[in-house]
């Protein structure tokens, strides 16, 4: 069990957008009326804003082999200033599309699980 709590449908819903072209594309150029988004904020729903990064650095989230997916993914992006980008050199970048195949590979992983399970355990709600 990790030592940390995090927000299992968020990080799929992330993992989701970030392991799709097509609704990226839509997504980060503006063109879905409402909502804005970048690179830098996808990455933070599936690490900062679920607190998946937090239980990752406890030690487990999901337990193996998405855990280590989930750190690839976070190893490739990190330090990675996703601001300064465009969307074309991003999609031209070896690392953005290493990171979207991982995190394809990361919700195949999650979508044989219960939705709100970590480790086979169901989350404590706090």
């Amino acid at each position: 069990m990790p030592v940390f709590n995090f927000y299992d449908e968020g990080v799929r819903e992330g993992l989701a957008l970030w392991a799709d072209p097509p609704s990226q594309s839509r997504l980060w150029r503006g063109l879905e009326p409402g909502h804005v988004g970048s690179p830098a904020e996808s990455l933070c729903q599936i690490f900062d804003d679920t607190g998946l990064g937090r239980a990752l650095a406890a030690g487990e989230a999901y337990g193996e082999p998405t855990d280590s997916l989930l750190r690839r993914i976070d190893a490739l992006t990190s330090g990675w200033d996703l601001d300064l980008c465009t969307i074309e050199e991003l999609e031209r970048d070896e690392r953005f599309t290493a990171s979207r195949r991982l995190a394809a590979e990361a919700l195949a992983t999650l979508e044989r699980r219960p939705l709100g399970t970590v480790s086979g355990q169901p989350l404590d709600e706090h």
